[in-house]
């Protein structure tokens, strides 16, 4: 029973993100929470991806935040699901910062995350900055 509400919950806080709307998403979390299911890495990643999609960015960090609360270690996928919000914002200083917070909890970054990172330097005309990630 519990199982399949977790399932079905994550499943549909995924499908918020291929459309934008990172306010469902939000609703559907605090669902699960009014019925005593404890969210878990799934779905905080995709509420995550749902908001940095819907340009949530506030909720984006908060959700961030409350992940580590729970004790739920953030994975690559987590990571990967912040850099679009750095590159949306400009801040080529955070991207490379989240990138350092990848390897400080043993995690190597994929090529989408590093392809994310030089985007937002690139946009920031901080070419001296994504030189970086290649020393």
């Amino acid at each position: 029973c519990c199982y399949d509400l977790m399932v079905t919950h994550n499943a549909a806080i995924s499908a918020c993100s291929s459309h934008e709307s990172g306010s469902v998403s939000l609703h559907l979390l605090a669902n699960m929470r009014r019925a005593m299911l404890k969210p878990n890495l799934v779905t905080y990643n995709s509420s995550i991806h749902s908001c940095a999609t819907a340009s949530n960015f506030s909720q984006v960090w908060q959700l961030f935040e409350s992940m580590k609360q729970e004790h739920l270690a953030p994975t690559v996928a987590t990571f990967g699901s912040l850099l679009p919000v750095c590159e949306k914002w400009g801040s080529w200083e955070l991207a490379i910062g989240i990138i350092a917070k990848m390897g400080l909890a043993s995690l190597v970054p994929d090529t989408l995350a590093f392809g994310a990172v030089i985007n937002t330097c690139s946009k920031a005309t901080r070419w001296d900055a994504a030189l970086i990630l290649f020393q």
